[in-house]
């Protein structure tokens, strides 16, 4: 039986290193969060897992392609640069234009296509 905890749209953990409110943290392969607010190495801090959240653009963007994040902090649609961040929501037409990201959004459509296939 399940116990509810919350509703998964953020986690807890122990800051990794110094956070800045609005930064990425890789959480796992391919599993990143934003922290909500600022937080020293070693404290607890809330993590948003699911939502849209603008980026800084490495080169252009369509809307719909797998995004990553490269050592710079910023999305990328080449899948060698970095780890899967998410989904574009927006375009961008070149480097440093603004690209809206859906976080984690091909981890879910994996979860999804799992479970579809499980049920039949």
């Amino acid at each position: 039986m399940a116990k509810y905890l919350n509703s998964g749209e953020t986690v807890n953990i122990v800051a990794p290193k110094d956070l800045a409110s609005g930064e990425t943290v890789r959480i796992a392969a391919n599993f990143y969060g934003v922290a909500y607010a600022p937080a020293k190495q070693g404290e607890l801090v809330a993590l948003q897992i699911i939502g849209s959240f603008g980026f800084k653009a490495a080169a252009a963007i369509a809307v719909g392609r797998e995004v990553y994040l490269d050592s710079n902090g910023k999305a990328t649609a080449t899948a060698a640069t970095g780890k899967k961040l998410g989904v574009a929501l927006s375009t961008a037409t070149a480097a440093d234009d603004d690209v809206a990201v859906l976080l984690n959004a091909c981890k879910a459509a994996s979860a999804l296509d799992e479970s579809e296939s499980e049920s039949n």
